[in-house]
């Protein structure tokens, strides 16, 4: 559920808050998965708010993941600020008043108790109980992938809301394409075909954007805020780089962007992608469009119409304009990109044991049931075993600062 759905009013991210910066006294901020801010940007925040006298309250779990800058900052106010956090104790996604039946009432409940298994850290347990319950479908590689798409099907039958979570961008990318390939075979994608060009981010630090390794010829820059005079949204190829300034080329002149600044671009490789109606997409990017509607990095969305010049309708009545292109499939995302996103289904995609406390994260965002498609039974259970070893926090964090 998205904060809009949830009656949050004016929903934004942290970086265009802090780019905005409402001047408005005793200001109230709630910042929701906090445990992804890294230490620069949470100091800018707690500076900022406290300097309108105002107050933050800080939501996020600390055993899941942590941002993808340095320092990992609600870990470090959690261990050595000296609050007492609020906690919060009780499931909610997992309700068994959601099911139709008796059967369903029950199966909803026995998924909450390895819910909260994997919340307190025992994920060896958690697994067990949907191993028991024949939520763990295990089978050869070559089958993996058939089992997860056709389940996937079966579900979309259904109209349940249903994501897959994987583990890596290269395992996302296969399960997409498979995936899509089912649907489209048993004419669920049955609409006109159409060639979009679409840019693929790239997950950069600040580090990482100054440094030309990480560019090619074909490299994409995308102004995700106003900077410099140009304008959120627009486009550019990198020019040069001077020192912590990187250089790019908008239109007909050269913008130079001060490593301070380097959070307001997005670095992409443009792509092609075969779209219809119907299709999945995942957006990664913030944005307004021209008919006044927002879309927001990480919304997962659904294909109405496809326009000649480019533009896209979605079902909710948005439309995405010709030159907004910063969007993958979305049939499944990575267990980052799904941190705090709630469906009915979440179908869990692991080729092999990752040494990462990774399992958690993905068996908390479905309300009424998870499978977990993994080459081996006994593969996926070490990777329980090894994960619920690694936990780096408590998952009780729900604080407030003044």
């Amino acid at each position: 559920m998205g904060l809009k759905a949830a009656d949050f009013p004016s929903p934004t991210t942290v970086a265009d808050f802090l780019t905005r910066r409402p001047n408005r006294d005793s200001l109230v901020v709630v910042v929701d998965e906090a445990g992804q801010i890294g230490a620069r940007q949470m100091l800018e925040l707690v500076r900022f708010v406290r300097s309108l006298n105002g107050r933050l309250i800080l939501s996020g779990d600390t055993r899941q993941h942590g941002p993808v800058e340095a320092s990992d900052a609600l870990l470090a106010i959690e261990r050595f600020a000296g609050l007492d956090p609020a906690e919060l104790e009780c499931i909610r996604r997992q309700n068994p008043d959601l099911g139709q039946t008796k059967d369903e009432r029950a199966s909803i409940a026995a998924y909450r108790r390895a819910v909260e298994a994997a919340a307190a850290g025992r994920l060896q347990e958690s697994f067990d109980r949907l191993d028991r319950m024949g939520a763990v479908i295990a089978g050869r590689f070559d089958e993996q992938a058939d089992k997860l798409a056709g389940e996937y099907l079966r579900l979309t039958e259904q109209a349940c809301s249903t994501v897959v979570v994987s583990q890596t961008w290269g395992e996302v990318h296969r399960v997409n394409q498979q995936v899509r390939a089912v649907l489209k075979s048993k004419g669920i994608l049955d609409g006109e075909e159409r060639i979009v060009p679409a840019l693929e981010k790239v997950d950069l630090t600040s580090a990482q954007k100054r440094d030309p390794r990480f560019y090619d010829p074909a490299t994409v820059i995308v102004f995700n805020q106003p900077l410099r005079g140009v304008a959120a949204g627009s486009t550019g190829r990198p020019a040069a780089f001077l020192g912590n300034r990187l250089l790019v080329e908008v239109g007909q002149r050269i913008v130079m962007i001060p490593a301070r600044y380097l959070d307001r671009i997005n670095v992409c490789r443009p792509v092609e992608l075969s779209l219809s109606p119907g299709d999945r997409l995942q957006l990664k990017a913030n944005r307004k469009q021209s008919d006044g509607a927002s879309v927001t990095n990480g919304e997962l969305v659904t294909v109405r119409s496809l326009s000649p010049d480019g533009v896209i309708e979605l079902q909710d009545g948005r439309v995405l304009d010709a030159n907004y292109r910063e969007f993958v499939p979305g049939y499944a995302v990575t267990s980052y990109g799904s941190q705090g996103r709630t469906v009915d289904y979440v179908l869990f995609s692991d080729q092999r044991s990752r040494l990462r406390p990774t399992t958690s994260n993905g068996t908390l965002q479905f309300r009424e049931a998870e499978r977990e498609f993994a080459s081996s039974r006994r593969t996926k259970s070490s990777c329980a075993k090894t994960s619920s070893g690694q936990a780096k926090g408590s998952s009780r964090w729900k604080s407030s600062a003044r």
